[in-house]
């Protein structure tokens, strides 16, 4: 009879328990201030932020029965997830670069430890990331590989080529195999810093830091036949460092770089039919500038991302 009272007597404080928490469960509480002014026509975005003492899942809905205005949607706050398994290389990977392609295919190029060093490249198909062709496509050591898409999602790569004299060399994959763009190690000498990008003519361009030239930019692209300097080679005032390239709607390039003639800060130049000109003031960072990218939006808008080393080395982006 005892098991039985010690039974029941230890549902009922189990009950008592659930009934309590239940009624004294924490409410979840907004902590975001909402924004309550904004200019006339101008893009109104407010991030809705709420915590809950009971650390349980919250979920948003607007309350039953009650419409919100045309004007405003309600959305979940996207998150950061892996596109297939992690660390999906068959070992290290240096000198990644990312493109989609115009399904939003991302393809991704890297050296290959695996494969010596060499320019291996895999895309995710939904499920998983596959190799691209074969892997370890590149003759020998590739560095700086870089990688961009055309028009007809065919997928090119700019590497520093150690078969060749440590020059430039690109490849594309023509659907079976990848294939060399032109000559391999086109560039005059040794390059560093290479990166790549594609007009809507789909030809590609690629800058280098040029050691031919002082270490100054030079930027060359392929004609259908040949690889060709755009302006003049070695353009920049003096050595370039981190050279990055982007093409704008009129398919003007873009050359972003650590300018060792203004302080090692951050320049960009364009090629404006004729020759290099510079874009705003040369060496406009700061401070010193390292691992500049470039990026241009859809007005046609030049972007710079660096290593802020006036900013504990963090992250800055100009415009």
């Amino acid at each position: 009879m005892k098991t039985h009272y010690d039974n029941l007597l230890k549902y009922l404080v189990l009950f008592l328990y659930i009934g309590l928490s239940t009624i004294f469960a924490a409410a979840p509480v907004v902590v975001s201030t909402p924004i309550t002014t904004i200019y006339e026509d101008s893009l109104y975005s407010y991030e809705l932020h709420a915590s809950d003492a009971d650390g349980d899942t919250l979920t948003w809905s607007v309350t039953s029965g009650t419409a919100l205005p045309s004007w405003l949607d309600l959305n979940a706050v996207s998150t950061w997830n892996s596109i297939g398994s992690t660390g999906f290389s068959a070992s290290s990977a240096r000198y990644t670069s990312i493109a989609l392609d115009s399904n939003n295919t991302p393809y991704v190029v890297y050296q290959d430890a695996e494969n010596s060093g060499k320019a291996t490249v895999q895309k995710f198909d939904g499920n998983s990331w596959v190799t691209v062709g074969n892997a370890g496509f590149s003759v020998d050591q590739a560095n700086y590989t870089a990688i961009a898409i055309d028009s007809h999602d065919s997928p090119y790569v700019v590497y520093i080529d150690y078969g060749n004299n440590v020059k430039a060399t690109v490849m594309k994959f023509d659907g079976s195999s990848w294939v060399t763009v032109g000559s391999a190690g086109f560039s005059a000498n040794r390059v560093d810093y290479t990166s790549i990008a594609i007009d809507s003519n789909d030809a590609p361009y690629v800058v280098y830091q040029d050691y031919y030239n002082a270490h100054k930019a030079t930027v060359m692209k392929f004609d259908g036949s040949s690889w060709v300097t755009v302006g003049s080679a070695g353009f920049s005032a003096d050595e370039a460092d981190y050279t990055s390239i982007a093409i704008d709607s009129n398919d003007t390039p873009y050359v972003a770089y650590k300018d060792w003639g203004n302080g090692f800060k951050a320049t960009v130049m364009k090629f404006d039919g004729n020759s290099w000109v510079t874009v705003g003031n040369a060496g406009f960072s700061a401070s010193s500038a390292d691992y500049t990218a470039i990026a241009i939006d859809s007005n046609n808008t030049p972007y710079v991302v660096y290593e802020d080393n006036g900013n504990s080395h963090k992250a800055t982006v100009m415009k």
